[in-house]
């Protein structure tokens, strides 16, 4: 017969058994967490791949409907003759994204847009809704003056919480160059893809590498940097979000 004191020390966990436990737990732990962290990344890269198709049909859409591209008529075209927002150009021009999305979502936040005039059909070519974060997180910022007196732009982020770039063939060449990307400093021998316009065009021209279309959208990715000195496939920008590759 067991008396109690054989009974409890019997159910009762020994230190030894303890410490077990709780190494499995952490040998699980250190394989599940980063699996569990890939997938997430893995996940928000396909959404922004996504989202860049969208924006890319919007602006493609538009184009087709009014038979001229959703850009300002006062907008510096970027060094290469088309033009990008969310990114600066070498001379320092700088166009966010954000009047680029008040066109496509329809949306007139009057600041001399002129929605009204510009999509007179009033299509919405893109469906966003606002996040109420702000900017720097995924989604559309709103257009407005936080409390904190920070002014929301109205740009449309990746899932990761970077300003798409978008570049517009403007120009017409069915040649799409954008600002970072078309330096032969970034795409010479580079693994995404676009061609050497002055290869393309018999020699004539600079040498500017180029996407054989007329939207590129690209985004920083998940560690949100760039490189400016690097090959696209290099450092920060290995992890670049391209909706040409």
């Amino acid at each position: 017969m067991k008396t109690r004191h054989q009974t409890n020390q019997s159910k009762a966990f020994t230190l030894v058994e303890l410490l077990v436990v709780i190494a499995i737990v952490g040998i699980l732990a250190a394989i599940i967490v980063p699996v569990v962290g890939r997938s997430m990344v893995k996940a928000k890269v396909a959404t922004a791949k996504k989202e860049m198709a969208d924006i890319a049909a919007a602006i493609k859409s538009y184009q087709t409907t009014y038979s001229r591209w959703p850009v300002q008529p006062n907008y510096i075209k970027n060094t290469f003759g088309d033009v990008t927002f969310g990114w600066r150009d070498t001379g320092g021009t700088y166009h966010d994204n954000s009047t680029l999305m008040e066109l496509l979502c329809n949306r007139d936040y009057g600041r001399g847009t002129d929605v009204a005039r510009r999509n007179p059909k009033k299509i919405q070519f893109l469906d966003l809704s606002e996040n109420s974060d702000g900017d720097g997180f995924p989604g559309l910022s709103p257009y407005k003056a936080a409390a904190n007196g920070v002014y929301y732009r109205g740009r449309y982020h990746d899932p990761f919480g970077s300003e798409y770039r978008i570049s517009v063939d403007f120009d017409g060449d069915n040649l799409c160059a954008d600002v970072f990307y078309g330096r032969p400093q970034a795409s010479a021998g580079g693994s995404t893809g676009l061609k050497n316009r002055k290869q393309l065009k018999n020699g004539i021209g600079p040498e500017v590498y180029v996407l054989e279309g007329t939207v590129m959208v690209w985004s920083l990715g998940p560690d949100k940097l760039l490189n400016e000195n690097a090959k696209d496939n290099e450092s920060t920008n290995a992890d670049n979000i391209l909706s040409w590759k």
